[in-house]
């Protein structure tokens, strides 16, 4: 195994921004745009995309920011401001 890699993943209802971080250093970044009038499918498969073009064997693991009330325990997101879809996500799964 290489260096351990830790994914970060910012969602703030109208871009996505999705990094890759090994020790002190920040490996790659991507920022798009969120079609955030979709289905929560639809934005969840966004995410699911961005993440697969930077993640790697050697990634150990995956933090989501998201600008709404989140239930950790469970993983499930209530309500994100600008995307209407998002009333409850359940984005841990």
């Amino acid at each position: 195994m290489g260096e351990q890699i830790v994914i970060g993943v910012d969602i703030d209802g109208i871009n996505l921004r999705v990094g890759s971080v090994a020790g002190n250093l920040t490996r790659k970044i991507n920022i798009s745009r969120l079609s955030v009038q979709k289905s929560k499918e639809y934005i969840l498969d966004e995410v699911a995309r961005a993440i697969d073009r930077i993640i790697t064997p050697d990634t150990v693991g995956i933090g989501v920011g998201v600008p709404s009330i989140v239930n950790v325990e469970q993983g499930v997101v209530y309500e994100v401001a600008r995307i209407p879809s998002w009333k409850e996500v359940h984005i841990k799964s």
